[in-house]
Parts: structure tokens; sequence; C-alpha cells
């Protein structure tokens, strides 16, 4: 029927796009329509490096300690906040490979993380994205 080869059309499309944020669209629903490959690693990474390390109930080995990093008192070490980005990111998410991590506008309010990624099935091509983690919420 219609109905059945718009599932499996669909399953079969969203079966190379897995990650740490999916199966979100494996039950036919159109959420992940519109998003790339690219999308998904993103929003893996974000899942994988912004996790508190041991915050995860059913699995206390998942995450980074970024978060640990970001919000303690002192100046934040680019040098240490790629490493951090770099080893979640090997570790939890092994479709993509981390090229530069930069950390720009280090301020006591917020830190911009630039990531510049490939996916393991195409590392000639590149994404850049980035995220602003507001720091101001915490107290020092």
């Amino acid at each position: 029927t219609g109905y059945t080869n718009k599932m499996v059309e669909t399953t079969v499309r969203f079966s190379r796009l897995r990650g740490l944020a999916l199966p979100t669209g494996r039950a036919g629903f159109r959420a992940l329509d519109s998003h790339t490959a690219y999308d998904i690693a993103w929003s893996d990474m974000l899942i994988a490096v912004l996790t508190p390390y041991g915050s995860r109930a059913g699995n206390r080995a998942f995450g980074s300690r970024l978060y640990d990093l970001l919000y303690s008192v002192g100046q934040v070490d680019v040098s240490t906040v790629s490493y951090l980005v770099k080893s979640a990111v090997e570790q939890w998410c092994p479709h993509v490979k981390i090229r530069t991590v930069m950390v720009e506008n280090t301020s006591r309010k917020a830190a911009t993380l630039r990531i510049v990624f490939s996916l393991t099935e195409s590392l000639d091509t590149t994404e850049t994205r980035s995220i602003e983690i507001p720091l101001d919420y915490v107290s020092a």
C-alpha cells in the first residue's frame, strides 16, 4: 500500500542518520526531513560535549568534563577546552572527525565555542558551527 511504501522509504532514508539524538525519525515522523547529516552530527556533538560527566543515570561514563571547566572559577584554557571537546566527540560520536576547536569571546558572561568538523564518511567536506554558552547564571 501507499502508506507501507512511505514507511519503508522513510526508514531507509533515516537508517543512515544514526547518532545520540536518534532514532527520532524511525517511526515515519517528518521532524528530521529538513535536517542534513551535519545537523544530526552537530546535535550529537552538543549532547556528548555539553552533558556533564557522570550526570546521565543510565550511563555514568557518558558526557565530558567541559561543563566543569567552563563553570569553574578562573580563566578558561583554550587548549584544555579543545582537548575535552575532541576526546568526548572521539568517544561518543565516532561518525564525526573534529578538525579545529576554537574558543572565542571568553568572558565571565559567555564563551563562544566554534567547531570545524567533517563526517567520517566524507572527510573532504567540512562544516563550521558555533554555539554561545552563557556563563553568567552560575554563581562563582
